[in-house]
This record gives C-alpha cells, sequence and structure tokens, in this order.
C-alpha cells in the first residue's frame, strides 16, 4: 500500500511539474500592446520556431518582415523602404520569438526600445480609419487568427 501512495504522488507530482511548463502555442498569437510611447495600436506577437535548428531573430522568417502582415484581411504592401531590426540573437529549435508591432498612425516620434523580453520592436505606417480592424501575422508558413481591435483617433476627441 505504502508503495502504491508513493507511485501515486510521484506521478502526480510529475503531472504538476509539466503542467507548469510553458506551453508553446502552434500558431502565432497576438496580444495587444499599450503604449503611451507608440500612439498607435501596438502588438505583442510571439512565435515559435519550428524549423528545427537555430534562427537568427532578425531572420525574415518573423513577422517584422515584408509580406508577413495583413490588417484588415488584406497583405500589407510596405511603402518606402524598411529599417531592418538591429541587433540580433539566436532563437533555437522550440524556442519562442517576441516582436513587438506598432501600426504607425504617422512618420513622426521615435523608435523605442524592445521590453518585455521581446527580440525585436518595429513599427509600419498603416493609417487607419477609426472604427474596427483586424490584423494577423505568419511566422514561418503559420498565420495567426486574426485578431480584432478598435481603433479611435483624435477626430473622436471631444472638445
Amino acid at each position: 500500500m505504502r508503495g502504491l501512495m508513493l507511485s501515486l504522488v510521484t506521478s502526480l507530482s510529475i503531472s504538476l511539474i509539466g503542467a507548469g511548463a510553458e506551453q508553446v502555442p502552434e500558431r502565432p498569437q497576438i496580444t495587444p500592446f499599450f503604449s503611451r510611447v507608440d500612439e498607435s495600436p501596438a502588438f505583442y506577437v510571439e512565435c515559435r520556431n519550428d524549423t528545427g535548428g537555430p534562427v537568427s531573430s532578425a531572420a525574415e522568417l518573423w513577422p517584422w518582415a515584408p509580406g508577413r502582415l495583413r490588417v484588415d484581411g488584406e497583405p500589407f504592401v510596405e511603402s518606402g523602404g524598411i529599417i531592418g531590426p538591429g541587433l540580433s540573437s539566436t532563437i533555437e529549435p522550440g524556442g519562442i520569438w517576441r516582436g513587438i508591432i506598432a501600426l504607425r498612425q504617422s512618420r513622426e516620434g521615435f523608435s523605442a526600445p524592445v521590453q518585455f523580453g521581446a527580440n525585436v520592436r518595429g513599427g509600419r505606417i498603416v493609417p487607419l480609419p477609426p472604427g474596427r480592424h483586424s490584423i494577423s501575422v505568419r511566422c514561418g508558413e503559420k498565420w495567426s487568427e486574426e485578431y480584432v481591435f478598435f481603433w479611435e483617433d483624435e477626430s473622436q476627441r471631444v472638445r
């Protein structure tokens, strides 16, 4: 009986330890990112490196790169040049790439540093009319779900 109890406790402990491990999503994940710095809709994006090998955080496999962003269901086409992500690190197989992506409303302002464990922080000039919008990103060959958000600009301010 004592052996059975010990086995049961050990099995339960192992299950609880496994349950506490970081759950890595299969598809890219988008979380709203509230920032007074960007003054625009911004999102914290997480992607798993499922390539089977180490990949630079600056690789064009991640959502900061051209062709990896959809706004309102349409591919976002870059206008003009794009600035790269700057310093890079290695994302090991199974590791998570994290980025902060802002949909900037103008060219004014400055580029904020990466925060909160992100590998990359960047903005795209995406003028949005007030209302309902959506964003999705692509990591490798996988697209995230459409993330719906609402945008209200200064024209909506009550004076």
